[in-house]
């Protein structure tokens, strides 16, 4: 299976916003992004992704504790 390229990504992301459908993502999905960005690239590149989920329309959701067995 190919992993899909940025413009793929990028396309999906477009057909979905046009769509209005909502996006989710939970804060540990968050937490992982923001520690590989700082790894791989740089604190620049983890501080604006940040920045940019909060500018967006994306749901952050809190996992309960139920949700972690």
């Amino acid at each position: 299976m190919m992993m899909p390229t940025m413009q793929t990504a990028q396309a999906i992301l477009s057909n979905l916003a046009s769509q209005h459908n909502s996006l989710f993502t939970t804060t540990f999905v968050v937490a992982e992004t923001h520690a590989l960005l700082l790894a791989r690239l740089s604190q620049n590149s983890a501080t604006r992704f940040l920045r940019e989920l909060e500018q967006s329309s994306t749901t952050l959701l809190h996992p309960e504790v139920d949700d972690l067995a």
